[in-house]
C-alpha cells in the first residue's frame, strides 16, 4: 500500500499558477500539493506512473498520495518534492521552443498546438543541448538528452499519457546557466484515470472489440504532432 501524506490546512505558502488544477507550495517551497479533480483518479495515476517510471530507471518527479485537510474537508491530491534544487529554475518546453524558434509563441494554449511537433521538440533539445538530469545515475547506453526524452515518450505510450504538452516537459537551469533535462513529470492524464468505474467494468467484460480496454488504450493521443499542418495529434 502507498502511504498518504497529510497536508495541514495552513500549509499553503505560495499558489502555483501553472497548469489547470489548484496547487500550492509549502514546506519552505520544497513541497508541491496538487489537487485531484473529482471524481477522477488523477492522484493515483500520478503515483502509479512515477512508480512505473522508476522501474526502468527513468528520472522522474517523486509523488506521494496526499490529503489536504481544510475547513473540515479532505481534499485528495498528490505531494511532490521540488526537483529543481536551491538556486535552480525550471524552464518549460514552450520557453525552450521559443528560444530556438522565435515564431513559436510561448504564451499559446498548451492544448491542440500543432506547432508542437516531434521534429521541432527534438531539434530544440539538440540545439539547447541540455545535460542529463542533475544527480541522475545514467546507464551506459544513455549519453544525450534526446535519448532520455525518447524514454519519456515510451513511458507515455505504456501509460497512455495524453498530456505531454509543451508545459509538461522542460529543463532545469542551474545558477551558472547550464541546462539539464528535467525529470519526467505530470502524468495525471494517464491510465484511463478519467473513466468512470462503471464504464471500466463494462470494458473488462464486453464482447464488443471496439469497446475493450485494448481498443481504449490504442486510441490514446499524445499532445505531440507529426506535421504542423495536422489537425490531430499523434497516437501515443
Amino acid at each position: 500500500m502507498y502511504r498518504i501524506v497529510t497536508v495541514p490546512a495552513d500549509a499553503p505558502e505560495d499558489q502555483e499558477s501553472l497548469g489547470s488544477k489548484y496547487k500550492f507550495w509549502y514546506g519552505s517551497q520544497q513541497n508541491l500539493f496538487k489537487e485531484a479533480r473529482e471524481p477522477s483518479g488523477e492522484d493515483w495515476a500520478e503515483k502509479v506512473c512515477a512508480e512505473v517510471a522508476g522501474l526502468p530507471g527513468l528520472p522522474h518527479a517523486e509523488y506521494e498520495l496526499g490529503l489536504w485537510k481544510r475547513s473540515g474537508l479532505e481534499v485528495r491530491g498528490v505531494v511532490s518534492r521540488n526537483f529543481c534544487g536551491h538556486g535552480h529554475t525550471l524552464v518549460l518546453g514552450n520557453e525552450l521552443l521559443a528560444e530556438v524558434d522565435p515564431e513559436y509563441a510561448p504564451g499559446v494554449s498548451k492544448f491542440r498546438v500543432s506547432a508542437h511537433t516531434v521534429e521541432r521538440v527534438l531539434r530544440t533539445i539538440q540545439n539547447k543541448n541540455p545535460q542529463l538530469p542533475i544527480a541522475w545515475n545514467a546507464p551506459s547506453q544513455i549519453s544525450h538528452a534526446i535519448e532520455l526524452f525518447t524514454g519519456y515518450l515510451l513511458l507515455d505510450a505504456l501509460a497512455g499519457n495524453t498530456d505531454r504538452h509543451h508545459e509538461n516537459w522542460g529543463a532545469v537551469r542551474s545558477e551558472d546557466g547550464q541546462l539539464h533535462l528535467a525529470p519526467t513529470f505530470d502524468h495525471a492524464s494517464s491510465l484511463g484515470c478519467h473513466e468512470f468505474d462503471d464504464k471500466k467494468s463494462k470494458r473488462l467484460s464486453t464482447r464488443d472489440m471496439n469497446f475493450t480496454v485494448e481498443a481504449f488504450a490504442s486510441r490514446a493521443r499524445s499532445a505531440l504532432y507529426l506535421h504542423e499542418r495536422d489537425t490531430r495529434s499523434l497516437l501515443t
